[in-house]
């Protein structure tokens, strides 16, 4: 069509004879048979039309056809041109050339197949999909087929993964291989898959893996090098078949993950779950390491773990006589719970003691309702940093006895622990055991004994800080302790603060920071008391209270023979009975002290001397003579004194000073006597003071202070005493 105006206004006219013209262009450029239109400006320009016919020109010049000829067997089929494709069961051929058109092709393809030439994918595909088929296609400078090799999963081996299937075959083919292999199915095994040098498997954490049949290994290695599992927190799960009635850890194998002597080897982020033996063992070898393993026994999730029972382990380390001592195993950051033991660590002779080392960082150990959440029997461990709970027995214990003579170089420092059925820390030895060189410290609220030391216990150091104890802070029985350190802090405490029956107990050193003990009323309950009839303890800076009203006394050494040594200063307040009794003596009693009881300061107050100024005080409320002081001269001993003491009327200004010096000997087991009558330097008196003294031997083996108030009102004496010794 012409345009009717042609104004040849510029671009962007709103002139209605440009908009009329426009209109009639783009009718024209759609609609109209013309190839092409002239637009407003003259230009010519290809309509729809004209378009269409140049794109079918095209694709006839290139030989396109729009649709193929269809050859059926047994019918003839005539082809017209070159560009004509066949389809034959949806493989596409054409007339190979050179050729004469029309081609006529007769409808037997035993013939006509050799008039063609393939010309479809099939043929490619089918080769891709062979064996080998990605070997045809590069990467980089080597084969898809290489590339692809470099990642097998299980499920190249056989493997189905859909947690129905039995997958034990695909796994063991895997292992096999000494290829590193990866799964991220859900797989049932069946059988003990056996690790080989150089096995690496590598699991996605949404993987699973399930044993089925009871008492049977997943996982072992025997004599490897280089062995790896990468878990990544998959899960690992056994059949979980466990009886309290089983009598030892042989014999039972349903254990997710056990290596065998096997060196430079490890374990990484393992989820195991229902294992009723072990989650995981290590029996024998070198350079082990297990990486923040998570296991759960079977109490949750198959067969419940009554209390007290036993021989179901969350780690298990054993020095085995086929394959050695286990030496640098490192297990950090372990999680364990509901089992009997958490981690059990065993000796397979005594000789195996000491060419070890064990790191055992980190670990969180909970909900343990058979017994321990560490039983060590040997090895040089290291287990700092545990953070243990609600355990039915103790939280780290140490035993020793014949079978692993001695255990030595153990660390447990920065131990946090709360609901602890009996100890928090346990070292027992038994026949010729010995435990040797070990640190520990910790903090624990809620257990039967801070500490417990049974036996032949040999260079302890240990820092301790307890609350809500059922029994004793600190217990040390058995015979030969030896070089034992404990600072404690304890409140609440069911007995004493502090309890040592060991005999032949040597170098046992406290520093005891002790609040209201014997929460149980016992009839004796303090904050420190020795009973052992040969024991020598020091005693540091004691500070032992109570508000409760119910610790009998503050110390108590309630045994002849024994010696407890006070350095520093002492303070021992509330106790019901006497602040300190001593039947054994007590040495060194330090002039800096407070000493407060219900009946006194002392009880056996001749049983305690002082290097220096001894001080000690007394009410008196009565014209009868109370003992102020005393002392137990020894055999064959010459002692002068110089004493200073005073009165004080507690209702008014009423006091008496006095200063005595006197001097006593005891010859070879005879009676205390004075060399000549005691020499009064000092009695001054006010006016209406009626407080009196008596300086004396006792008719046995010492000497003593005694005071008395002259009638009914109350007096309180101060005394301090000096003395020279001379043997």
């Amino acid at each position: 069509m012409t345009n009717t105006y042609s104004t040849r206004n510029p671009l962007g006219s709103t002139s209605p004879k440009d908009l009329f013209d426009n209109a009639s262009n783009f009718d024209d450029a759609l609609n109209g048979p013309s190839p092409a239109w002239v637009d407003r400006f003259g230009k010519r320009r290809q309509s729809w039309i004209g378009l269409e016919n140049l794109v079918t020109d095209f694709l006839s010049a290139m030989g396109f056809e729009a649709t193929h000829l269809t050859y059926v067997d047994g019918s003839p089929l005539t082809v017209l041109r070159p560009t004509q494709l066949i389809d034959r069961a949806g493989i596409i051929y054409k007339v190979k050339t050179p050729a004469t058109f029309p081609v006529s092709l007769t409808g037997t393809w035993a013939t006509d197949q050799l008039l063609l030439t393939d010309v479809g994918d099939a043929s490619l595909r089918a080769s891709l999909a062979a064996a080998g088929g990605a070997g045809m296609v590069g990467f980089g400078s080597r084969t898809v087929e290489d590339k692809l090799n470099e990642r097998k999963t299980f499920e190249d081996f056989g493997a189905v993964g859909d947690f129905v299937t039995d997958d034990t075959a695909a796994f063991q083919a895997a292992a096999a291989s000494g290829q590193e292999v990866y799964g991220s199915g859900r797989y049932i095994v069946s059988a003990q898959i056996n690790l080989l040098d150089d096995s690496c498997f590598v699991f996605t954490s949404n993987s699973r893996v399930k044993q089925i049949t009871p008492n049977t290994t997943t996982f072992k290695a025997v004599s490897k090098n280089n062995v790896w599992l990468h878990c990544n927190r998959a899960l690992f799960e056994s059949e979980g078949t466990w009886s309290n009635t089983w009598t030892g850890m042989g014999g039972h194998d349903d254990r997710m993950i056990q290596l065998w002597g096997c060196t430079n080897s490890g374990i990484m982020l393992p989820h195991v779950r229902n294992c009723g033996s072990a989650g995981i063992a290590i029996f024998g070898g070198q350079n082990i390491l297990i990486h923040m393993p998570v296991v759960e026994g079977t109490h949750l999730y198959s067969t419940p773990i009554p209390y007290l029972g036993n021989f179901q382990v969350g780690i298990y380390i054993r020095d085995e006589a086929t394959y050695g001592i286990m030496d640098n195993l490192i297990i950090t950051c372990p999680n364990i719970s509901g089992v009997a033991q958490g981690i059990l660590s065993e000796l397979y002779s005594a000789g195996s003691i000491i060419s070890r080392a064990h790191q055992i960082p980190g670990a969180i150990i909970h909900d343990i309702p058979g017994q321990h959440a560490f039983y060590i029997q040997g090895g040089v461990l290291n287990c700092d940093g545990a953070v243990i709970t609600n355990t039915a027995l103790a939280g780290v214990k140490i035993q020793s006895a014949d079978a692993n003579a001695a255990i030595r170089s153990f660390s447990a420092l920065g131990i946090t622990a709360s609901g602890i059925g009996s100890n928090l820390f346990e070292m027992n030895c038994t026949g010729t055991g010995s435990v040797n060189g070990v640190l520990l410290s910790g903090t624990v609220d809620g257990c039967a004994v801070a500490l417990a030391c049974n036996g032949t216990i040999r260079d302890l150091h240990a820092d301790i800080v307890a609350t809500n104890v059922t029994s004793d802070a600190i217990l040390i029985q058995g015979n030969g302790a030896k070089d034992i350190d404990v600072r404690v802090t304890a409140q609440s405490c069911g007995d004493n603060g502090v309890n040592i029956t060991a005999t032949n107990a040597t170098g046992i050193r406290i520093t005891p920071t002790l609040r209201e003990c014997n929460q149980n009323s016992g009839i004796s309950g303090s904050g420190v008391l020795v009973q052992s009839a040969s024991a020598e303890v020091t005693l540091v800076n004691p500070s032992i209270t109570d508000v409760s009203g119910k610790m009998v006394y503050g110390i108590f050494n309630s045994a002849l023979g024994s010696v407890v040594r006070i350095l520093g200063s002492i303070i021992a307040t509330g106790a019901t009975d006497t602040a300190i009794r001593a039947t054994g003596k007590i040495t060194e009693f330090p002039i800096a002290s407070t000493l407060t009881g219900n009946n006194g300061q002392f009880t056996g107050i001749g049983n305690v001397t002082s290097s220096g100024p001894f001080k000690c005080s007394i009410a008196t409320g009565s014209a009868s003579n109370v003992t102020l002081w005393q002392e137990n001269i020894p055999i064959n001993t010459l002692v002068s004194y110089r004493v200073r003491a005073t009165a004080r009327l507690v209702t008014s200004a009423e006091y008496r000073v006095i200063e005595i010096v006197v001097s006593a000997y005891r010859s070879g087991g005879g009676v205390a006597t004075l060399l000549a009558a005691p020499v009064v330097n000092v009695n001054q008196a006010t006016g209406g003071a009626t407080a009196a003294f008596t300086m004396a031997v006792n008719g046995s083996d010492g000497i003593a202070l005694s005071v008395n108030s002259g009638g009914v009102a109350t007096y309180n004496w101060t005394a301090e005493i000096e003395a020279i010794r001379q043997a």
